[in-house]
Formats: structure tokens, sequence, C-alpha cells
């Protein structure tokens, strides 16, 4: 059976207007396809006909529960305080200076055009398109981050790394089916 926070997210994933799948939404995150899946579910399967029950880190289940909305206060009553507390700081984060946070998005929006196509295309009318914060005080959400992943061909996560959100990976791995998560 899925865990209180598993089914939280399966949930909120689910019912999102554009609902988006799990490897969509791993992608979106920085987390693998199977470790979503497996915080969902609650469990790995380690061989055939033998699971183990997976937590995940609190930092990707925060991460998580940051692409599909859930707030950090469900995210608690669903028995994750360690990871609710992460997505308490990505929340402050993005709240923190919403017209710099779309300045520094915008920027790197423009400069992963200006990279892909080696010269500086028409960035105000794409960061306009992306519905980016036009004037202090309107703060992004998760929206205008997937919006600029899908217009630069980065995962959301690398969109609020580098923009300060969230921190990046610094290449830890995400722990192994079976292995259970802290």
């Amino acid at each position: 059976a899925p865990t209180p926070w598993g089914q939280l997210i399966r949930d909120a994933r689910e019912a999102a207007d554009d609902p988006l799948s799990i490897r969509d939404a791993a992608q979106e995150a920085g987390i693998s396809y199977g470790t979503w899946g497996n915080i969902e579910r609650g469990y790995a399967s380690t061989r055939p006909g033998e699971y183990q029950v997976v937590r995940g880190y609190a930092r990707s289940v925060a991460r998580m529960c940051a692409i599909v909305g859930v707030t950090p206060e469900r995210l608690e009553a669903a028995g994750r305080p360690d990871a609710a507390r992460i997505l308490r700081e990505i929340r402050l984060r993005q709240q923190d200076d919403p017209a710099s946070d779309g300045e520094r998005l915008a920027q790197w929006i423009a400069g992963r055009i200006v990279d892909a196509n080696g010269d500086a295309a028409d960035v105000s009318a794409l960061i306009k398109d992306l519905g980016l914060p036009g004037k202090p005080g309107q703060s992004l959400n998760v929206d205008a981050y997937r919006r600029a992943a899908r217009a630069t061909g980065a995962s959301v996560a690398e969109v609020m790394a580098a923009t300060g959100i969230i921190e990046p990976d610094e290449g830890r791995p995400e722990p192994r089916a079976g292995v259970v998560g802290a």
C-alpha cells in the first residue's frame, strides 16, 4: 500500500488540469522515473515476490510536492515533517523577491536560448509567452518554471536550481530500488 505522502503526491499529480505522467513529473523534478514511482507506491520490488518499503529522501519528496503543488501543511499532515520543512524553504525562496526571481529566470532562459541557437532570439516575447512576473510582488509558480523548462529543454529542477530556488543536485545519486531513504 502507498505511504500517506506517496498517495498524496499521486492524487495531486493525477488531479492537475494537465496531469503529468510519472516519467514527465520525474524529469521535471530532476529525479529518476523509478524513484518517483517507488516513492508514490511506497515500495520497491527487490526480487520477484519480495518488496521493501521506500520512504524516499526528504529532498526528493519535497521536490515532487513542489512539482505537483502539494502544500507543506498537507505533506506534514501526511507524516513527512522533514520533507515539509524543505518544501517550505523552496516556497520561501520562490516568494522572497518575485521580481528578481523572474529576472534571474529570464536571464537563465536567455542564456539557454543563446547557447542553443548561437544568437539572441526574441527573448522578451518568449518570456512574455511564459507568463513570467512583469512587476514587483507578482509571484512565480511552478507553471512558469514548467513552461521555462519546456521552452529551453531543461528539467524544472534545473530551472529552479539555476535561479536559486532549490539546491543543485551536486551529483548526489538517488536511492537504488529497494533501498529505504531517510
